[in-house]
């Protein structure tokens, strides 16, 4: 304790602080590497520039201590005033020149001369220059080059936006069609029970065919409210609108390079293009493959056949206990629990696996690239 005592009372003299102030003030002049010639435009152009004249008095004579006494030309630079100083007729923010407006330009252009992306341009642009607009500068030059946004990277995918679900069986459901070995199938699928419906078109898949294969199910099943399809011809064609508006129920098509917004269908269409797939090379009887599909549960002990009849249908390929056959309620406050945890897991798994985030909105009349 007495050793320490000793030592804190010595203590080792210090350079005055005029000299740390002078060699601060020489090691910002050394370090600054632009060319001779570029530095004689600057000044020549500060000097024309009545900004930077008034900012360099404002400097000079000490910043007042209410912001609302400078001018319009110089308040801009107020949130930097402890960061600026005037060196041999130029003007710096820390180690970066201050650039006239009217070589602004020329100095954005040799930013951007690799065509980096913004990120890389504000950090490149941080080391040497600086005016109080730069970084919006860069971002215009950049989003008005057509090179650059040519080649630019896809927008991140955004947070997924899982469907609504209505609170009925059958009352949206998802269609789509899909070809096996030459022959075309519909998929219909209930968004509520998950009950799926394939239909054999053979080579018929005009909005004729289709539109007679839907009052088939519609009258088995009942008129659903919300019908979901992609873009396809026999979806899109008049005689499919005039059929929606006929027989009352809403058509909502799908982005045509974006299936995921019909994921539902998407999905169940996968599980029947492999249920076809395997039922057809193993020569199996699809419809018995179909039955059993509807009757696995997916839900607890429950089936999309009970969760759309309020009971199961009789299996030929697995006994089934008579209880099973004869019909039932439906726990639906449960059930709808259960749909809005699973949609809120596959956004929650689905997002943090994309990185998606959402995106600003697009105002209306923006100019915009599309990606194709």
């Amino acid at each position: 304790l007495i050793i320490a005592d000793s030592l804190s009372r010595a203590c080792i003299p210090t350079t005055a602080s005029e000299d740390l102030e002078n060699n601060d003030q020489i090691c910002v002049v050394n370090e600054t590497q632009i060319s001779d010639e570029f530095i004689q435009k600057i000044k020549v152009e500060i000097n024309n520039d009545r900004k930077l004249l008034d900012l360099a008095e404002v400097i000079k004579n000490e910043w007042p201590h209410n912001n609302k006494t400078l001018n319009n030309r110089v308040r801009p630079y107020s949130r930097y005033k402890g960061e600026l100083t005037i060196e041999n007729g130029m003007i710096y923010r820390n180690n970066s020149c201050v650039i006239p407006s009217t070589l602004r330009k020329t100095v954005l252009e040799k930013i951007h001369y690799s065509h980096l992306g913004y990120n890389k341009c504000v950090k490149l642009a941080q080391e040497s220059v600086f005016w109080p607009t730069i970084k919006n500068e860069i971002k215009q030059m950049i989003d008005g080059y057509h090179i650059c946004q040519r080649y630019a990277p896809s927008q991140p995918p955004e947070p997924l936006r899982t469907h609504e679900i209505l609170g009925l069986p059958w009352a949206k459901i998802g269609c789509d069609l899909f070809e096996w070995q030459g022959i075309h199938y519909l998929i219909a699928v209930d968004y509520y029970s998950k009950y799926v419906e394939v239909e054999k078109l053979n080579n018929n898949i005009s909005s004729h065919h289709i539109i007679k294969i839907f009052k088939s199910m519609f009258a088995r099943f009942g008129v659903p409210q919300q019908v979901v399809s992609d873009r396809g011809t026999q979806f899109t064609s008049r005689e499919f609108a005039n059929f929606s508006k006929q027989w009352q129920f809403k058509h909502i098509v799908t982005s045509p390079t974006h299936s995921q917004s019909n994921g539902m269908a998407e999905r169940h269409v996968q599980t029947a293009e492999n249920l076809v797939k395997k039922a057809i090379e193993d020569k199996k009887d699809l419809y018995l493959a179909l039955l059993q599909l509807r009757n696995t549960p997916i839900f607890g002990t429950i089936s999309p056949c009970e969760i759309l009849m309020s009971r199961a249908a009789r299996n030929l390929l697995l006994p089934v206990k008579c209880n099973k056959l004869k019909p039932r309620i439906i726990n639906s406050t449960e059930y709808r629990r259960h749909i809005r945890h699973n949609q809120g897991r596959q956004s929650y798994y689905y997002n943090f696996k994309t990185g998606a985030r959402e995106l600003p909105p697009v105002k209306p009349n923006t100019k915009v690239l599309v990606q194709l």
